[in-house]
C-alpha cells in the first residue's frame, strides 16, 4: 500500500527534521518494509537524507529546508534496487516519492530504454524518474493504474504532484 507525505513552505523554512519525521511515522502503517526522508534547501541547494535507522537526536539537529518529502515502502524493494525510498535519478536532480503502481511499467520501460534510457531494476519508481526525464508533466499521461507522486526538480526549482486519472 505504501505512503507519503511532504511540505512545502517557501516563506518560512522548517529548522529541523522533526515534522518530517512525525509524518513518516504516522503513515508507517502503510509501509512498514521501508522509510526514508529528504529535506531540500531550495535556496542554498543543501540536501539532507534520514532512513529508519536515523538516530533520533539527528531529527532535531539544526537543518533548514523548504520542502520535506517523505515515503514508506510496503513489500520488498524492486530487484536491483539497493537504497529505500525516497528514489533519486543518477544526477541527484530529480527525487521521487511514489504510493501506488504503475500497471503498463513494461510497457513504458521498453519505450524508454529504445530512447536511450537505462532501467537497471523492475522499480515502478524509477519508471517514473525516467519517463519524468523524457517527456516532463507529460509523461503522467502515459501512466496506467492507481498513483499518487511527489517529485521535485533541484535544476528547475519545480515541484510536481500528479495522482492517477481517477484519484
Amino acid at each position: 500500500m505504501s505512503g507519503i507525505a511532504g511540505y512545502f513552505s517557501p516563506r518560512r523554512p522548517f529548522e529541523t527534521l522533526a515534522p518530517l519525521a512525525a509524518m513518516l511515522r504516522a503513515t508507517r502503517h502503510r509501509g512498514p518494509d521501508g522509510a526514508g526522508l529528504a529535506a531540500i534547501d531550495r535556496r542554498r541547494g543543501g540536501r539532507l537524507e534520514a532512513g529508519p535507522e536515523t538516530p533520533e537526536p539527528l531529527l532535531y539537529e539544526p537543518c533548514p529546508h523548504d520542502l520535506g518529502l517523505a515515503q514508506c515502502r510496503l513489500g520488498a524493494p524492486a530487484s536491483g534496487v539497493g537504497e529505500g525510498p525516497p528514489l533519486w535519478n543518477e544526477a541527484r536532480s530529480l527525487v521521487l516519492v511514489q504510493q501506488g503502481e504503475i500497471h503498463n511499467r513494461p510497457e513504458l520501460a521498453l519505450e524508454l530504454e529504445k530512447r536511450g534510457h537505462r532501467l537497471p531494476s523492475d522499480s515502478d519508481g524509477e519508471a517514473v524518474l525516467r519517463a519524468f526525464e523524457e517527456w516532463g508533466v507529460a509523461a503522467f499521461a502515459r501512466l496506467n493504474g492507481p498513483f499518487a507522486v511527489a517529485l521535485f526538480d533541484l535544476r528547475r526549482a519545480r515541484l510536481v504532484l500528479a495522482r492517477d486519472r481517477i484519484g
